[in-house]
């Protein structure tokens, strides 16, 4: 095992270990979004008072829900890919094209990132912007998303990564995350 692979390997321990976490938080908000959504719909129709905010709330938690759980979902490879023409493609395409595609999806990723940030400074300084109904400052669920994006492309620029290491002769090339 050369020093590269053992710097990748340490890595992905690393970002295994923070996306296990935020992955947690993000089920953990996903169940109180299906609380929420249970509650409301069981005071619309039964009790006729349907709780106030409902769909504002769900609304600004799914931020947490998607963007929490994207690098995790790419460290297992586990994204959804059609690699109908690239699996008919020599291992050494199948290699710079997946190297090329998870460099473009780490950069779309940052500059994700970047824009959550500025606009969570935005809707910070100088009065904080809040939700309409319950108002909720926004700018906590911007920086959330920027930590998503900032986590997501990482794990992208791991998969890149691994694209450049040698592969072992006759093992196919996965064009999805194998880590």
């Amino acid at each position: 095992m050369s020093k590269d692979t053992k710097q990748l390997d340490a890595a992905i321990k690393i970002m295994q270990h923070i996306c296990g976490y935020t992955a947690w938080i993000s089920i953990a908000v996903m169940i109180f979004v299906v609380f929420c959504v249970v509650a409301n719909v069981v005071g619309r129709y039964i009790l006729r008072q349907p709780i106030v905010g409902t769909v504002e709330l769900v609304q600004i938690l799914a931020v947490i829900i998607v963007f929490f759980v994207l690098a995790y979902t790419e460290l297992k490879g586990s994204h959804v890919s059609v690699d109908l023409l690239v699996s008919r493609l020599p291992r050494r395409a199948q290699a710079i094209l997946g190297f090329i595609m998870s460099l473009l999806s780490a950069v779309l990723a940052g500059f994700i990132f970047w824009q959550g940030l500025s606009m969570g400074l935005r809707d910070l300084f100088p009065v904080p912007v809040t939700t309409v109904t319950l108002s909720i400052p926004t700018a906590p669920f911007l920086f959330a998303m920027s930590f998503g994006s900032l986590l997501f492309a990482l794990a992208l620029l791991i998969r890149s990564l691994r694209y450049l290491l040698p592969q072992e002769p006759g093992k196919k090339i996965e064009t999805r995350s194998t880590i």
